[in-house]
């Protein structure tokens, strides 16, 4: 590329980051569509470490509120796993079992199973788990370590890492890692504040 090229890059890059965003009115976007007979609509937005959220109909929601993973945030529960176990030096063949230890006494899942196997979609788990077995057990972390619980107690249809197959339990137990690797890390940042005699952050 000519060096103009480059510098003219560059320039049109500065000057998109030094323009003005202005903001967005989620709830004002939200009632200008048409949704016909959805009987509830949700929709978030982070932007600069500000969520915003917006709904239309039955919904009460809240920029702390708990949302299932969905089709949208699958992505970002794995790549967020990923980083996670990459910055506690976890290699992705680590099993899940290992990772999720209190699910040991209903496991019936090969406990071979690891991480990269379940964000590859071939953990051949038995695929019984869906929104029906789901919607009774609420939201929040609890209800996704028992939605894990779930799936793991339905064993395997084939051994891991032979048969690829698409399936939400797959995401499910994701993001259960995830939450439980986010806690070990609050846990162990609150070490030393203990140590000190302080009160930790979790107390």
């Amino acid at each position: 590329m000519p060096r103009w090229g480059v510098d003219r890059h560059r320039r049109g890059v500065t000057a998109r980051r030094n323009r003005k965003v202005s903001p967005v009115n989620l709830q004002e976007l939200l009632d200008k569509q048409d949704f016909h007979d959805a009987p509830a609509v949700v929709t978030g937005l982070s932007a600069i470490r500000v969520r915003s959220v917006a709904a239309r109909r039955a919904v009460r929601l809240s920029p702390d509120s708990c949302l299932r993973i969905a089709s949208l945030t699958k992505v970002f529960t794995c790549i967020a796993l990923v980083k996670t176990m990459r910055d506690n030096s976890i290699p992705l063949g680590t099993s899940v079992i290992e990772l999720l230890p209190d699910l040991a006494p209903d496991w019936r899942a090969d406990v071979r199973l690891t991480v990269e196997q379940i964000l590859g979609q071939v953990s051949g788990l038995h695929e019984s788990v869906d929104s029906t077995a789901l919607a009774p057990l609420g939201d929040g972390p609890h209800a996704l370590q028992e939605a894990a619980r779930l799936v793991m107690g339905t064993g395997n249809e084939h051994e891991p890492g032979t048969h690829w197959s698409y399936y939400n339990g797959n995401h499910i137990l994701a993001g259960a890692v995830l939450a439980a690797l986010s806690y070990s890390a609050i846990r162990v940042r609150a070490a030393p504040a203990e140590a000190c005699g302080r009160p930790s952050p979790t107390s």
